[in-house]
């Protein structure tokens, strides 16, 4: 069934709880179904600690799920249009895009969050992180990987499709620098956190239950050194593997 509830479901609260300083609007997540209209639902912290477990019924709650309107063609359309409306700037990007979602309902906030999140992991391939690592200079921790895919999604389906297929159709994209003699190219900020923004800018308060699974995602591939990465981009190699360079 179209309305069916299930265990893992996230919610909103249609209402104050206020023995527990919850606001309407506040996420948390089905536990436990006791009836077709009572659940037991979960609400978690900054750290997604469980901080409380309370008895609601349904007309208390929405279920996020039931309520979006965003599908992956609007998710890619809202980024694009974000992006044109800032004339390719990634940082008045994001500040578009969240006010863009800040007026649209908490699901839809939370579909965007979880669809940002699924791009981020199928991006978790080890030729892209090689392409990372070479068009930044050599290096690229985990979290600068996460940075990067949050960029790479940012920059919209086409460009997200194309690198996929060839991570050196991102070699225009990306200018190179020079920081202490050293060649790099630099990514801009991402959409990853995009969400969290409209959630606070629309209720006021934090988002203490991100969107999906916190898990680390399994990297796709086997993993690589640093001749290897450079071996397998030559063009990237050419442009941003230079190693030293001399600056203005």
């Amino acid at each position: 069934m179209a309305d069916s509830i299930f265990v893992d479901d996230l919610i909103a609260l249609r209402e104050d709880i206020s023995e527990h300083n919850f606001l309407s609007g506040r996420v948390g997540e089905i536990a436990k179904i006791v009836t077709l209209k009572e659940f037991e639902v979960e609400f978690r912290d900054e750290y997604y600690r469980v901080i409380a477990k309370i008895p609601l019924k349904l007309e208390q709650i929405q279920i996020l799920r039931h309520e979006t309107t965003i599908t992956d063609r609007l998710f890619w359309q809202l980024i694009e249009d974000a992006n044109a409306r800032s004339g390719n700037d990634a940082e008045q990007q994001v500040q578009l895009l969240a006010a863009t979602l800040a007026e649209r309902s908490i699901a839809d906030i939370y579909a965007f969050g979880m669809l940002t999140r699924k791009y981020m992991w199928f991006a978790y391939r080890d030729d892209l992180w090689a392409a990372a690592f070479v068009i930044q200079g050599r290096g690229c921790s985990d979290d600068g990987f996460t940075d990067f895919r949050s960029w790479l999604v940012g920059r919209g389906e086409k460009v997200y499709y194309d690198a996929l297929q060839d991570p050196e159709t991102l070699i225009d994209l990306v200018e190179v620098k020079c920081d202490y003699g050293w060649a790099y190219g630099e990514i801009a900020i991402g959409v990853e956190f995009v969400d969290s923004d409209a959630y606070e800018k629309k209720t006021g308060q934090p988002m203490y239950h991100s969107p999906g699974n916190p898990s680390i995602p399994k990297l796709i591939g086997a993993f690589w050194d640093e001749e290897a990465a450079l071996r397998m981009f030559p063009k990237l190699a050419a442009k941003f593997g230079i190693g030293e360079c001399e600056e203005d």
